[in-house]
């Protein structure tokens, strides 16, 4: 839904393109974790490491924003440990709107595409016509 209004991906990135994403390390102690094989006998026990930290952290990530209720509410949010996952607000916002979309919520969606329009405004995010073209199209009551 937000690739059709993305006037800034190719048609490549748009299908490498995804809602939400992060590396494991980073979701889990907000950093990169760098496993080195430094010989072919440890390749067994870094696979069960890498293993380990996506049963650990990725699961359970998968599992709970498996929820667009969930996606929605994280888009929406500008709480830092929410950010990780979709870093740049233009396309974040985008998402927020889309998943609204999805999620048949437009009881208060005008009010946040309204302050979103605004933040991204102040940034001089180079998303903001993407956005409202996109928010117009779907809310068309919303700016």
């Amino acid at each position: 839904l937000v690739n059709q209004y993305d006037t800034k991906l190719s048609p490549q990135e748009k299908r490498n393109s995804m809602t939400l994403g992060g590396e494991l390390g980073n979701l889990s102690v907000g950093k990169n974790i760098r496993f080195t094989i430094d010989y072919a006998t440890s390749i067994s026990t870094i696979c069960d490491q890498v293993l380990e930290q996506f049963e650990v952290v990725g699961i359970p990530l998968l599992h709970r924003y498996s929820d667009i209720g969930e996606v929605h509410r994280l888009l929406s949010s500008s709480d830092r440990t929410d950010t990780v996952l979709c870093p740049f607000k233009g396309p974040r916002y985008m998402r927020a709107v889309a998943a609204a979309s999805i999620l048949g919520t437009d009881i208060s969606i005008n009010a946040l595409i309204r302050q979103f329009d605004a933040e991204l405004a102040q940034d001089r995010d180079l998303y903001q016509a993407d956005f409202r073209t996109m928010s117009k199209a779907l809310f068309p009551a919303s700016l």
